[in-house]
């Protein structure tokens, strides 16, 4: 994705992530973290919202980063959702 590409190679001081100012070695920290997982979430994110937007750059650089912090929660609640607790598995 040039996305990642252009933020990992940015010059810029800031990257914007969720409509706030991050510092870019710390975006640049979070996007080297990534691994082929944290892109298809990311990629399914945007495949599941409904929501139009603005802006799908923005939007990918935020889900981006935010992947690498939440894409085992959202793992772990769609196995939830399969075998809820108590459920005995056959």
């Amino acid at each position: 994705m040039a996305i990642i590409v252009d933020v990992v190679c940015s010059k810029a001081l800031n990257i914007r992530v969720n409509k706030t100012d991050t510092p870019q070695q710390l975006v640049k920290n979070h996007f080297l973290k990534l691994r082929f997982e944290h892109i298809e979430y990311a990629l399914e994110r945007l495949d599941q919202s409904r929501t139009k937007k603005n802006n799908i750059r923005n939007y990918m650089i935020t889900t981006l980063y935010n992947a690498v912090d939440t894409v085992n929660l959202y793992r772990e609640d769609e196995i939830n959702q399969d075998f809820p607790i108590g459920e005995a598995c056959s």
